[in-house]
């Protein structure tokens, strides 16, 4: 997809790399989470989205949506667009040579994962604060009176 979502909030962000028990890959082993960190400057943010769309750009670019759903307002969102190359592709963020030095890749253990859930719950951070709706909230309840597979 163009759209990458992102977070101005540290506990969001990990919170969405530990909300499900680690995945394991191909070799049976359990995979890390990673949490992405972007140093964005002034001019990596799209600021003429009055006169052409958010997906009009010739360039990657940061978009803010002025429209904020109760999501994007709880999750403290915000979005690169990316461009798409003649050949239907996008280039990876990390590769990207405008923002490739300006991200910082943190790993999150894997053998974490349940108590760092369990630390964000404490602080607020469950899927009745990051999905402020009837589905969140009943995905918390039933979070809260079951267990997952690390727990």
């Amino acid at each position: 997809t163009r759209l990458l979502d992102w977070t101005y909030s540290s506990l969001i962000a990990l919170w969405f790399a530990v909300s499900e028990s680690p995945k394991k890959d191909n070799k049976g082993n359990y995979e890390n989470g990673v949490v992405w960190t972007l140093s964005a400057e002034v001019e990596d943010f799209r600021t003429d989205t009055e006169k052409y769309g958010p997906l009009s750009n010739k360039i990657t670019k940061i978009y803010r949506p002025k429209v904020v759903s109760r999501r994007i307002s709880a999750q403290a969102g915000a979005f690169t667009v990316h461009k798409i190359n003649e050949g239907g592709k996008m280039i990876k963020f990390e590769n990207n040579r405008r923002y490739g030095k300006k991200l910082t890749k943190i790993i999150v253990p894997h053998s974490q994962f349940s108590s760092i859930r369990k630390s964000l719950n404490i602080l607020g951070i469950n899927n009745s604060t990051v999905f402020p709706d009837l589905d969140g909230f009943c995905k918390h309840l039933e979070r809260r009176f079951s267990k997952l597979n690390d727990e």
